[in-house]
């Protein structure tokens, strides 16, 4: 009887060993699968993110052996002026000086053109004729610059000396957006452009065209651009100035700059007309005498200075230098 219960009972021991035997190797089979499939996973993933990288480092260089801004990869940004008072030059122009300085310092290189580069342009005959009939001093070199701008070899970069970069995306100064199409940052506002050598040629010649089709008791460049846009067949882009170009001094109140309102936008522009309502407003950011009616250029470029400052300090400064 003894022997007997102990055989049976060897056999279910022995059962039982071999069924956990059977569990730890299954375990252990398992953990193997897992841990193969980890590997193949981390191989996987490695050998996407090495392709990932090919192809964003593949772009890059696309994107660089594509500029239209400059052989060199220089940013460009080019204004115009003409002296037409015998107060001013473009070496001693407070306003014009400040221009250079702000642009200078997010990395460009400022080149003011002048009517000496719009007389090399084809077209300067065709435009003078056309401009010399009913447009005033001031207006023509309003025409003038955009045959300025087209004479020069590789396109870019034109702005107002009044307007300002805020977050301008750097890697645009080189790559012309739109794929070098023509492009205006504030609607029919000329205060900041940007396009390749032909389509500056393209539009420039439609400006011409398009003074006969203007109806407005003034002849200036920006009615005539307008003409171009509410036309709707030019192939020209005209982008949205809330979003591509902020208006003025973007006070909440005297001082205090809107920065969520500063988030927005390329560049800022302190016009005449915006300068005024500031002026009207009490939110001009620097004391004027009180025998100024109407801010000058001296006092546009020290209230240009004090905002961009204010912004700065208040807000940070540029969201697209963050960014990258």
């Amino acid at each position: 009887m003894m022997n007997g219960r102990f055989s049976s009972n060897t056999t279910t021991t022995t059962n039982t060993r071999s069924v956990e035997n059977r569990r730890h190797s299954s375990k252990r089979a398992f953990i193997f699968i897992g841990v193969v499939v980890a590997c193949l996973f981390c191989i996987v993933e490695e050998q996407s993110l090495s392709s990932h990288l090919r192809r964003t480092l593949s772009n890059e260089n696309s994107l660089t052996s594509t500029t239209t801004n400059s052989d060199d990869d220089r940013l460009v940004i080019h204004t115009f002026f003409e002296d037409l008072s015998s107060t001013s030059s473009s070496q001693g122009n407070p306003l014009l000086d400040a221009w250079k300085e702000e642009w200078s310092r997010i990395g460009f290189e400022t080149k003011i053109l002048t009517m000496e580069d719009a007389r090399q342009h084809p077209l300067y005959e065709t435009m003078k004729d056309v401009i010399d009939r009913d447009v005033d001093s001031y207006n023509k070199m309003c025409f003038y610059r955009w045959l300025a701008m087209a004479s020069q070899a590789e396109g870019g970069w034109m702005s107002d000396y009044d307007t300002f970069p805020t977050n301008f995306p750097l890697d645009e100064g080189i790559n012309l957006p739109n794929d070098g199409k023509f492009t205006s940052y504030e609607f029919h506002v000329p205060s900041l452009m940007s396009a390749s050598k032909d389509e500056w040629d393209r539009v420039s010649e439609l400006l011409i065209d398009g003074i006969s089709r203007t109806n407005n008791t003034i002849i200036s460049d920006m009615y005539v651009f307008q003409t171009l846009r509410e036309e709707e067949n030019h192939d020209i882009v005209f982008l949205p100035p809330p979003y591509n170009m902020k208006r003025g001094f973007v006070y909440y109140s005297p001082g205090t700059v809107n920065c969520r309102e500063m988030r927005l936008g390329r560049a800022v522009h302190l016009s005449h007309w915006k300068t005024r309502e500031a002026f009207a407003n009490g939110k001009f950011p620097v004391e004027v005498e009180d025998v100024v009616k109407v801010p000058g250029d001296k006092h546009r470029a020290l209230g240009a200075k004090k905002f961009l400052e204010d912004w700065r300090q208040q807000c940070g400064g540029s969201t697209w230098s963050k960014a990258s």
